[in-house]
């Protein structure tokens, strides 16, 4: 196989406290420099990952906050994939005093919230979804999956998901890894 993308996950994968590993930085930019485009996949909130200067040089596009945004640092272009979070339901979040943290669409919180978060979804009758990332836990709107923000990155990019090579470490890295023709599952 030859490989003409590599989607890399950031927390546990290519980074560690926040930061890009060197070996991992160095790695991207050889691929990018040998036509291979390269893709950040996370869960993070983009702005979350601009104040911790991560060098997005490494990369050809950045697939956040689970696949609702994607920004191409390249020409400063971004799209968000989904609406935001409705501002009556960030409300309830905080009158039932559960901690989160918001995106321009992903509502994140902690695992032992997941069932109270799924209450409130439920009570306002919105289409959200929960994902799971280790002792984390995303609220997107239905469908919403690091491979559907990958899948409009690589069309913009005019690239195809055949000889992608995918990295990730957790259970919101499933789909995708069912994109990527090669998965290689982190420790």
């Amino acid at each position: 196989m030859q490989c003409h993308v590599i989607a890399c996950d950031f927390d546990g994968t290519g980074a560690s406290q926040g930061a890009l590993s060197p070996e991992v930085a160095a790695a991207l930019h050889a691929a990018r420099a040998r036509g291979i485009a390269t893709m950040l996949v996370t869960g993070r909130v983009l702005e979350d990952l601009r104040l911790a200067l991560v060098d997005f040089s490494a990369f050809d596009a950045v697939v956040a906050e689970n696949g609702a945004v994607v920004w191409f640092p390249g020409d400063d272009q971004l799209l968000q994939l989904a609406p935001s979070p409705p501002a009556a339901f960030l409300g309830r979040l905080r009158e039932r005093d559960i901690p989160f943290h918001v995106g321009a669409v992903v509502v994140g919180t902690w695992e032992g919230h997941a069932t109270d978060a799924l209450a409130l979804i439920r009570e306002a009758g919105l289409d959200l979804q929960l994902a799971f990332n280790r002792g984390a836990v995303m609220l997107l709107p239905s469908g919403v999956n690091k491979a559907t923000g990958v899948e409009r990155a690589l069309a913009e990019l005019r690239l195809s998901a055949r000889d992608m090579v995918a990295f990730g470490d957790a259970e919101n890295d499933l789909p995708l890894f069912a994109l990527a023709e090669v998965a290689v599952a982190a420790r």
